[in-house]
């Protein structure tokens, strides 16, 4: 059966600020915008991807294509769409048909394990370089943990305690000057993932 929607996964590694997140998902969306053969169009940049995804999953746009008889096979269009954002820099981009049937993810993974960290790595590096010397792989994804800068805040409780403030209400403050504070979740009518509703202090 052909698909009546299909997904465009945005990936791009690094220690990317949710503005910079979402300026390459809206460059990517900015080049699929006005193809005739699609209907509808919901793109979304993410501060945190899905679990189901890999973490460097910044955006997901979602697309509703016309009906089946005025338009082109889906994997044409898929194609099409790759073409159009092929020198798209900073990005990787992943186009996925819609399941029919539970998801049950990518065709084959690989499990590494060892007692060494540093040595999982460097097999890991060394996989992915005899996958792409061999060809016909696509979509290669992994989940280890991207580079990045981390923060520890050391709390001072008596002084925190003088100003009427505990451990959660700065941890809540952290928040609203990073990832943003997280409040609720909503769902759009024609999205099947739900959205999180986050704010945030100013620049």
């Amino acid at each position: 059966m052909e698909p009546d929607n299909a997904q465009v996964w945005v990936r791009a590694r690094g220690d990317l600020s949710v503005i910079e997140k979402d300026a390459l998902v809206r460059k990517v969306e900015a080049r699929l915008l006005g193809m005739s053969e699609i209907k509808g169009l919901y793109a979304r940049s993410m501060v945190q991807p899905e679990q189901r995804m890999g973490e460097d999953v910044i955006g997901v746009l979602q697309f509703e294509f016309a009906d089946w008889h005025t338009r082109r096979p889906a994997a044409q269009i898929l194609a099409d769409m790759g073409q159009r954002t092929e020198d798209v820099l900073g990005v990787r981009l992943e186009f996925r048909e819609e399941d029919h049937g539970p998801g049950e993810g990518k065709p084959f993974k690989l499990k590494v394990s060892a007692r060494d960290p540093q040595q999982a790595e460097q097999w890991v590096d060394k996989m992915r370089a005899s996958m792409l010397q061999i060809g016909g792989f696509k979509d290669i994804e992994d989940d280890r943990a991207l580079p990045g800068v981390e923060w520890r805040l050391k709390v001072d409780r008596e002084a925190a305690a003088r100003f009427g403030a505990d451990v959660l209400s700065v941890g809540n403050a952290v928040q609203m000057v990073t990832n943003g504070l997280k409040l609720a979740t909503y769902r759009p009518e024609d999205a099947i993932d739900e959205v999180d509703i986050r704010v945030r202090l100013p620049d």
